[in-house]
């Protein structure tokens, strides 16, 4: 896969978006699929015990995952309202949740294939496609620290800052072997 010239965190995808169905469609009378960029983002990025929650608090999991794409969508938004005068496009996105690391240690992370634009008229209406420009090193820094601040509430509001562990006290077994996947 082609590297962005941003961060490794964010990467092109293989042919610059373009996929099979993309390439069919130039014979056939199929709308080409818009532009996209795969991002690999997780827990896994920030502090091991919220690493170590995120492993078996799905709710958790998909809080951390909707606050990512909520700072990476309001940026989308904004970079196509500043550029091209549209007031609220629509992003869109697909995820996958993956548990596990290629050593099988427990390193819950997303892969997440996102438009690289936005549809600019209401979410029924998905007849014209606007691509962006490749993210400038400031907006993967704005979309990082909205990301870090939406997870920093969220920890204070469910009070996973204390120390208390409820899967240590209802499965303790299970609670070391997954702090010691995490931690390898």
């Amino acid at each position: 896969m082609q590297e962005s010239r941003v961060l490794p965190v964010l990467r092109r995808s293989e042919n610059g978006g373009q996929s099979r169905l993309a390439r069919r469609s130039r014979t056939r009378s199929l709308p080409a699929p818009p532009p996209t960029f795969l991002s690999v983002s997780g827990c896994s990025r920030f502090l091991n015990p919220l690493r170590y929650r995120c492993a078996w608090d799905a709710r958790l999991t998909t809080e951390v995952l909707r606050a990512f794409l909520r700072s990476l969508f309001a940026d989308q938004r904004r970079r196509a309202r500043r550029r091209f005068g549209i007031p609220r496009g629509q992003c869109g996105s697909v995820t996958f949740i993956q548990r596990f690391g290629s050593a099988l240690n427990l390193t819950p992370h997303f892969h997440v294939l996102v438009l690289d634009g936005v549809y600019p008229g209401p979410a029924h209406d998905l007849g014209s496609f606007v691509p962006l420009p490749p993210p400038e090193t400031e907006d993967v820094a704005r979309v990082l620290a909205g990301t870090a601040r939406r997870i920093l509430r969220i920890v204070e509001r469910r009070g996973l800052d204390s120390s208390e562990d409820t899967l240590a006290s209802d499965e303790p077994l299970l609670a070391l072997l997954t702090g010691a996947s995490i931690m390898f």
